[in-house]
């Protein structure tokens, strides 16, 4: 694979293309601050879903955010979306495009579209047909987090990317924080108050990485009765009925904290104590924000997708078949083999019952709660 030396690159336009997740999108900002440090004067854009935007607004590195709105929208909706977005990004004259992580076919059209001459992806099975929307392409060998399969790709670019700290933070405005102060105070919620966040989520794709709601409601009766946690529950308008049935079922019961902007349900995942959630966006903006972060695993691998730092933990329950889900990845990797978890491009459990969440015990998930808490109050004394 061709070199591009990092002096020749300063001063570029250098355009992030994440069409994937939220988490996914938080997971690339590591990268995003590496290349701006790493190319001399260069002028960072992103390119992600108009939903994801509000999490990276204040992201201080990036100069311009571009946003596309094709989600659940009709086939000419999404055609007149694309050709409104590709002349867009034409008139910017574009000098380098980065498909990040996972690399998939509309980001590397996007970025074929948007007129950069200089185009990175990840190289993959999945997309050996369509090699040509790219310059450069990046081999994936091994297993490893999506934050470092960001940064691999622009080692073609020659910058010294072992020598930059891994920063994923997020910025948070401090009308966002006192927003949060005025939830808190009508909620009656101290600061000494243990204040602990669930996310029974999982996205509107994510339906095979959910844990049973009727855990959730057992955890939370535990957090409560037995930690006196303020426990307040977060999700979007689609996760309201699970919200729902995990609230009545509860005589206390947790706070709602629905439908919330993203920046807003960042602020409040920074004023926790403690994020106990499914593998979903909130699960990687509490590691973000470096709140101490429980991710609930099955079908996925944490060591690709895991909430990335050190002050978290992840649980699972150790079925023999998980993980088999790696999205865009399989047919690449030794241990994402065609057909294993994906039948017709769609993921489908082996086993047809999801066991790698199911048999995953609340006893875990609430002793993982206490161990991390343990540790917290060991540090602050």
């Amino acid at each position: 694979m061709s070199q591009l030396r990092a002096d020749k690159s300063s001063g570029k336009k250098v355009l992030f293309v994440s069409l994937q997740g939220i988490g996914d999108l938080v997971m690339s900002l590591p990268a995003i601050r590496i290349a701006k440090e790493g190319l001399a004067l260069s002028r960072i854009y992103v390119l992600t879903f108009k939903k994801n935007k509000e999490v990276i607004t204040n992201v201080t590195e990036i100069e311009k955010i571009f946003t596309v709105d094709i989600q659940d929208k009709n086939a000419y909706i999404i055609f007149i979306e694309l050709i409104k977005l590709v002349l867009t990004l034409r008139k910017e004259r574009i000098d380098i495009a980065i498909c990040a992580y996972p690399t998939g076919l509309r980001s590397a059209v996007v970025a074929y579209l948007s007129g950069a001459k200089t185009r990175f992806g990840q190289k993959l099975w999945a997309l050996r047909k369509f090699s040509f929307l790219f310059t450069h392409k990046v081999t994936v060998e091994q297993v490893k987090h999506a934050v470092e399969l960001n940064i691999d790709l622009l080692r073609p670019l020659e910058i010294d990317v072992d020598i930059f700290e891994r920063d994923m933070s997020l910025h948070i405005s401090d009308n966002e924080r006192k927003f949060i102060l005025e939830f808190k105070e009508k909620n009656s919620i101290k600061s000494s108050d243990l204040f602990i966040c669930i996310h029974p989520g999982a996205g509107k794709w994510g339906k095979s990485r959910l844990w049973p709601y009727e855990n959730f409601i057992q955890l939370t009766k535990r957090l409560i009765d037995e930690l006196k946690a303020r426990v307040v529950i977060i999700g979007s308008f689609n996760e309201e009925p699970i919200i729902n049935k995990i609230s009545s079922a509860l005589s206390n019961q947790p706070i709602p904290f629905l439908n919330m902007p993203l920046n807003i349900i960042t602020a409040l995942l920074e004023a926790c104590d403690l994020f106990i959630g499914n593998n979903s966006g909130p699960m990687h903006i509490s590691a973000a924000v470096n709140t101490a972060t429980i991710g609930l695993f099955g079908d996925t691998d944490p060591l690709v997708h895991g909430p990335y730092g050190y002050n978290n933990v992840i649980v699972r329950a150790g079925i023999d078949c998980s993980p088999c889900y790696y999205p865009h990845l399989h047919g690449t990797l030794s241990c994402a083999p065609i057909g294993k978890g994906v039948v017709r491009r769609k993921f489908k459990c082996s086993r047809g019952g999801y066991e790698c969440m199911k048999n995953l015990s609340v006893y875990q998930v609430y002793n993982a709660a206490v161990i991390v808490l343990k540790k917290q109050e060991k540090r602050k004394n």
